[in-house]
């Protein structure tokens, strides 16, 4: 007999957890808005629990199919099953595991950790998601601790929650966009939470801004990173409590019994945690080595391999902790309205990526067809995409005549209604930086051979050398303006002619710098102007001046190569 648990967070489920862990019986977490149930193929006999309207409850109805030897010793050996739709493929699958999986990758996490100072975990993400699964609810059932959540979908009453929960001994998980809207939270509300000891930022890229902000707010003293996938059960590296990151999207050391191999496709890793096994396209498979699509940088630190997190290899966007395949979402659009139809990555403060569809397809009532594709894309995934992020337009296409996603992004990101600035995290698909690399904020005047940008200082901002700005910073800025100032003339029409990608500086001329009397702190905002006084198609010479207050720190004159 296997369990079937459909639903939010509830106060049932670690009973039921406790329970069938115990028997050894297998529980397969199925999210509410999931509709295909060919995993039961495998299964002879199930059990419902939780919530299950009756449209639902007739998809279940699957004619059991024999299975090979195999098959049935991945089954035997698992006692948890959650679906994931997104690290090693796009497509939406079932991931097994064993006790063995659950335990190592759980005891390795928690070897990081003052376990004693853990008697109470406060969920964020759901039962269904592998984050609030193990190290959530199967932490506490395990190890004796209380499991914290608020029943249903998350909501404001979450935070609420946490502030009248939260104390020395509590271990909060949850998400960068759930992290953010915390901190949001507790700002309007004025207050100063229970300090607590720790918390994990997992499923999407944290950064340094977020952690100290942890700490300074949310009164969080030991903050910690995790990195990991569905299939690792779900650890592989971890950023230890209290120690700060270096920089946006360090996420570490690998855990205790997990190898990892950085690869340009993608990090392979393996070890006890790797699940015990995946259903995915009607095939119940096993993999000793499991390939992430993930872009990992490392670096030497003391004997040890400490690692960041840039980015996906693939076309699979994070959106706060979820998986969306650009590929299978266009495709069901294409397919259900008859359509051409591009998804394209765009950046958000919330939920570090969102997603944003391009429309060829003539119709009459725009807004009441964007509602539609909306629908069908929380249908699909249950997420509802906002509507400023589905245009109607052409679709870019390369020299190739495949998709152009850069020239997608630019698309919409045109449509929208900017203000004075457009700060550059929404243009960083379109002149790519390693993420540290990017020093200045916003682009805040926008004409033709001309831009300004702007920088507050952050303390840990890699600008600083013992504590003061380096001249060869100055100089970086003033590229970058002039960069992101091309991107953002092309994105709003202002330089249409001109698709720069990349920005490389050739020649430095002419440079002049006073620093002298100048403190230099954080909170200050420094200001760049850039105008280019030669164009030479895509070498540019370009005069830069650097600004802190009204105080000329630098002026400088740049050759620029900016090209495709």
């Amino acid at each position: 007999m296997i369990h079937l648990w459909r639903g939010t967070h509830h106060h049932e489920l670690p009973g039921l957890l406790k329970k069938f862990w115990e028997s050894g019986e297998l529980v397969i977490m199925v999210p509410p808005y999931h509709r295909d149930f060919q995993f039961l193929q495998m299964f002879a006999e199930f059990q419902l629990h939780g919530e299950w309207p009756e449209d639902i409850k007739k998809l279940t109805q699957q004619a059991p199919r024999a299975l090979c030897e195999f098959e049935k010793k991945i089954i035997a050996s698992a006692v948890l099953g959650v679906f994931t739709s997104g690290t090693t493929s796009g497509v939406n699958r079932l991931v097994l595991y064993s006790k063995e999986n659950v335990t190592t990758s759980l005891n390795a996490i928690r070897e990081l950790y003052d376990t004693q100072r853990i008697q109470k975990v406060f969920s964020y993400p759901q039962p269904t998601h592998t984050f609030g699964l193990v190290l959530g609810y199967m932490q506490a059932v395990l190890n004796n601790a209380q499991i914290i959540f608020s029943e249903g979908a998350y909501s404001r009453q979450t935070h609420q929650l946490w502030l009248e929960q939260v104390d020395g001994n509590t271990l909060t998980l949850g998400t960068p966009t759930h992290f953010v809207d915390l901190i949001q939270f507790v700002k309007k509300q004025n207050v100063i939470p229970n300090k607590s000891y720790t918390s994990i930022i997992g499923g999407a890229m944290a950064t340094c801004d977020l952690w100290q902000q942890m700490r300074s707010i949310l009164n969080i003293e030991q903050p910690s990173i995790g990195y990991g996938a569905t299939e690792a059960s779900p650890g592989v590296t971890h950023l230890p409590p209290g120690i700060p990151p270096k920089e946006d999207g360090d996420i570490g050391y690998v855990l205790s019994g997990v190898s990892v191999k950085v690869q340009e496709e993608g990090i392979y890793f393996e070890g006890s945690n790797a699940c015990a096994g995946i259903f995915e396209n009607g095939e119940l498979k096993h993999a000793e080595q499991i390939l992430l699509k993930d872009s990992l940088k490392s670096h030497s630190e003391g004997g040890k391999t400490r690692y960041t997190f840039n980015g996906r290899t693939d076309l699979v966007l994070n959106r706060g902790g979820l998986k969306l395949s650009l590929e299978v979402l266009e495709g069901k659009i294409a397919a259900h309205f008859f359509c051409r139809c591009i998804a394209v990555s765009l950046f958000d403060e919330r939920l570090g990526e969102d997603i944003g569809f391009i429309i060829q397809k003539d119709v009459s009532d725009k807004e009441t067809f964007k509602a539609q594709v909306a629908d069908l894309v929380a249908e699909s995934v249950g997420i509802r995409p906002a509507l400023s992020n589905i245009i109607f337009s052409d679709i870019p296409l390369n020299a190739n005549f495949k998709f152009d996603r850069v020239e997608g992004i630019k698309k919409v990101l045109r449509e929208r209604a900017w203000g004075e600035s457009i700060s550059v995290q929404h243009m960083k698909y379109l002149l790519p930086h390693k993420g540290g690399a990017v020093w200045i904020d916003d682009v805040t005047e926008f004409k033709k051979g001309q831009g300004v940008g702007q920088v507050t200082l952050q303390s840990q901002g890699r600008y600083f050398s013992d504590g003061k700005i380096r001249e060869s910073s100055c100089i970086e800025w003033i590229a970058q303006t002039y960069g992101y100032s091309v991107i953002a003339n092309d994105i709003l029409g202002i330089e249409p002619a001109y698709k720069g990608r990349v920005t490389f500086i050739a020649e430095v001329k002419n440079a002049k710098f006073d620093f002298v009397d100048v403190d230099h702190k954080p909170g200050d905002m420094i200001r760049i102007e850039t105008t280019c006084t030669h164009d030479f198609g895509p070498l540019k010479v370009v005069n830069g001046k650097v600004f802190n207050d009204k105080k000329l720190l630098a002026q400088v004159g740049l050759k620029l190569y900016c090209g495709q």
